[in-house]
């Protein structure tokens, strides 16, 4: 899942910016891109490893003051957001899963075991969606472009 946010001030046309219009303009573009940024990691499903989280990021760009708010590509992304249709996956990444979602007094057991069964189970009900996650880049989008006016107060 590679979804991003462009937030761009074009400030070509204008020949000389003032500085304090200039910081103002970069402090709220700044602030909005973490709070999009802050919405969208905590909507996103943390799962055992937080890797879906892990993969979002938030990086100011120079030219003409462009913050991105972007994941990366995630193989599971989609089907942890949108549910799967009965397959046997892999059990090696499995293993990992089970191990960080079990109990201490469980470590104990055979984590290949645990992970085969899951994988068994995933084979014959497929998994679940993450319900109201599936449009959550969308309806951040939709949240903020009517805010922007209160992020650029000059």
């Amino acid at each position: 899942m590679a979804d991003s946010f462009v937030i761009e001030v074009d400030t070509s046309k204008y020949k000389t910016l003032p500085s304090e219009v200039e910081l103002k303009l970069k402090i709220g573009l700044s602030n909005m891109a973490q709070d999009m940024y802050n919405d969208i990691k905590s909507g996103t499903p943390s799962g055992a490893t937080h890797q879906l989280q892990k993969g979002i990021r938030i990086y100011p760009s120079g030219l003409n003051l462009t913050y991105y708010v972007s994941s990366g590509p995630t193989l599971y992304a989609l089907p942890a957001f949108l549910g799967s249709k009965p397959h046997f996956p892999p059990v090696e990444p499995l293993i990992k899963w089970v191990e960080l979602r079990s109990f201490a007094s469980e470590l104990g057991k055979n984590l290949f075991r645990r992970a085969f069964v899951l994988a068994v189970s995933i084979s014959k009900r497929g998994t679940i969606g993450i319900e109201n996650k599936i449009h959550l880049w969308e309806n951040t989008f939709n949240k903020y472009k009517n805010k922007v006016g209160e992020y650029l107060k000059i």
